[in-house]
């Protein structure tokens, strides 16, 4: 994802009625970098940087964030609660040995979003996931698999 200047992340802030700080700026930054981001991983990356952002700031930043709708919350099985920059309806591609996660667009779903939206319903979200074994994890097992 490309990074965002922080005026740019301002004004996405401000026009969702929230006050600019500069734990939610680093946070925000933090998604143009990190790919489906869980908490830790957003401290883990800021901690550097950022000492003064803790855990807690991050959680009720991440919260405030889904409040708003700036950031999905996905919860998967396998690898726990992540977190989602892109808001347009896509598939969420999932390995549920490594836990890697890709958005693939897919016109199709435009469409079955058109439709439910034209026959009436008030869409309040939707998600669209497929569990995989990513090309890492499946070249792995078939490498166990060949040792038996």
């Amino acid at each position: 994802m490309a990074a965002f200047s922080d005026e740019r992340i301002a004004r996405i802030l401000k026009s969702r009625g929230l006050k600019v700080t500069p734990q939610r700026l680093a946070v925000a930054q933090a998604f143009t970098k990190l790919n489906h981001p869980t908490a830790e991983e957003i401290f883990r990356f800021l901690e550097k940087e950022h000492p003064y952002i803790g855990l807690a700031t991050i959680y009720r930043t991440l919260k405030l964030f889904i409040k708003t709708g700036l950031v999905k919350e996905l919860s998967f099985p396998n690898i726990g609660t992540r977190y989602d920059i892109n808001l347009e309806p896509h598939i969420n591609v999932v390995c549920v040995k490594c836990g890697a996660i890709e958005d693939v667009e897919n016109e199709e779903i435009n469409k079955i979003m058109r439709r439910f939206a034209n026959d009436g319903y008030e869409i309040v979200g939707c998600r669209f996931e497929v569990s995989i074994y990513c090309d890492d994890c499946k070249a792995r097992r078939l490498k166990r698999s060949r040792r038996r």
